[in-house]
């Protein structure tokens, strides 16, 4: 609900956001080359870069977090008594989302903002030119992780790390290599995992809290 009423970022939003944290922290491994367009990945295993783990550690402070632009900052006015809606809302996400240590994962909070598959693999992916590993995609298909010790059964999981490597085989991929967003929907095998997935379809949330009203009818009334 609390981003319900933004517009969502696109992917190069992402990878801006992405790119600026890594730059206040000093992160130089996750940054491009200086003065180096990004390269395209080109197909071909052999031009494919090295291997970035998925998860980039990216834990912002609240003075780094309020001096990183979220997307739906930009170009925000505030009201005409000095109030912000829009710094209210990146306020309340530092509060609803910050660890024990007072630090957000920009990473996870840009997971929450991505409404498709692709938008998610540039959050995961940024600094392996959109490409993810065999553990990547399971970060991926497994927005939050589980506690350690609770993760499911592989055999009631349909996109375990088991049902992965399947996929890593038929695609010709050893384990340590990564794999781009087209491999997997062009497959039929990495398309029904990825449709499996409802973590990145965009909610309605107003009419869904709407509909679950309606569906209460007169039990609400106390």
């Amino acid at each position: 609900m609390t981003l319900a009423s933004c517009s969502l970022p696109s992917e190069d939003d992402l990878v801006r956001m992405l790119v600026d944290a890594a730059g206040a922290l000093g992160r130089t491994d996750l940054l491009p080359d200086a003065g180096d367009a990004p390269a395209e990945y080109d197909g071909d295993a052999a031009s494919a870069p090295a291997s970035v783990p998925a998860r980039a550690a990216l834990l912002l402070d609240r003075a780094q977090y309020d001096g990183l632009t979220l997307w739906f900052e930009v170009g925000a006015v505030p009201q005409a008594d000095g109030y912000s809606v829009k710094a209210k809302l990146k306020s309340l996400l530092f509060d609803m989302l910050a660890d024990s240590n007072g630090r957000v994962d920009l990473q996870q909070l840009l997971l929450y903002a991505c409404d498709e598959p692709s938008k998610a693999f540039a959050v995961l992916g940024f600094a392996s030119q959109k490409m993810l590993s065999l553990d990547g995609l399971y970060e991926l298909l497994h927005r939050e992780p589980a506690p350690q010790g609770f993760e499911p059964p592989e055999h009631l999981d349909p996109c375990s790390r088991a049902a992965l490597r399947r996929l890593f085989t038929e695609l010709k991929l050893s384990e340590v290599e990564q794999a781009p967003y087209s491999y997997m929907v062009n497959h039929p095998l990495g398309a029904a995992m990825i449709g499996s997935c409802a973590s990145y379809v965009r909610k309605d949330a107003y009419n869904l809290v709407a509909e679950l009203v309606s569906n209460a009818g007169t039990s609400l009334k106390i």
